[in-house]
């Protein structure tokens, strides 16, 4: 960067690492860069577009997305930009309206690969759910477990805690539940994950069984030694 820091290859790895570490607001600016540079770098207009999504703007994220289809129409990976719109629409609160986009991102994905049709197809169950299209949102759903057997509506909500973000999640959370996704996993449940006996970085997700030289408690038995034993 320091060396050729106008080079169109370099202003779009600064944007992507910005948007990385979650620095949206940041990399809009560096994607912006981008389209200064070449108008027709579609890919810059698609991440500004999930940029807007992550900081709560999702209708500022039609247009960039609706500039994207109409600069190249006949990008191979254009199903990205429908997964993106129909997402953006979700969350604006219009189920209705996302519903096709999110069904042309599924079926128009070239590689049919499962973990680039998990997001799409989520979507898609929660914006049926929303409009009461019950049998098809629980199909989508179970595709989606299939990939995914530990999703909770809990775990999706609480993805963010910046508003207003919180309530857009919220809703979308809201239509999983009504296609049938359970609030939490059962105690029980083994996702056959090993305890390599470290600490995880990582917030929510699957948690061994068991661990090495420690007893397994369930809520009940967490309630019973606040209660008793005030640790």
């Amino acid at each position: 960067e320091r060396l050729a820091p106008t080079r169109r290859d370099v202003l779009a790895l600064r944007a992507y690492v910005l948007r990385a570490q979650g620095r949206f607001a940041d990399s809009i600016v560096a994607y912006q860069q981008v389209i200064a540079a070449n108008p027709n770098e579609v890919i810059a207009y698609r991440q500004i577009a999930i940029c807007k999504v992550a900081l709560g703007q999702p209708e500022e994220a039609v247009p960039m997305l609706q500039e994207a289809i109409r600069r190249d129409p006949r990008d191979p990976s254009i199903w990205l930009m429908y997964s993106s719109m129909g997402t953006a629409l979700l969350r604006m609160r219009l189920p209705q309206d996302a519903i096709p986009w999110l069904r042309r991102a599924i079926d128009e994905n070239p590689a049919r690969a499962e973990r680039s049709s998990l997001w799409p197809r989520l979507h898609l169950a929660s914006a049926l759910g929303h409009v009461g299209r019950t049998v098809e949102a629980r199909r989508e759903l179970a595709e989606v477990l299939r990939m995914q057997p530990f999703l909770t509506v809990r775990g999706y909500e609480i993805r963010s805690d910046a508003s207003p973000v919180v309530s857009q999640n919220r809703y979308v959370a809201e239509g999983l539940r009504a296609a049938g996704l359970r609030d939490h996993a059962p105690e029980d449940a083994d996702a056959g994950l090993p305890s390599d006996g470290r600490l995880s970085a990582v917030g929510p997700g699957p948690t061994p069984a068991s661990v090495p030289g420690a007893a397994t408690i369930r809520t009940d038995d967490l309630v019973r030694l606040i209660a008793e034993e005030r640790p």
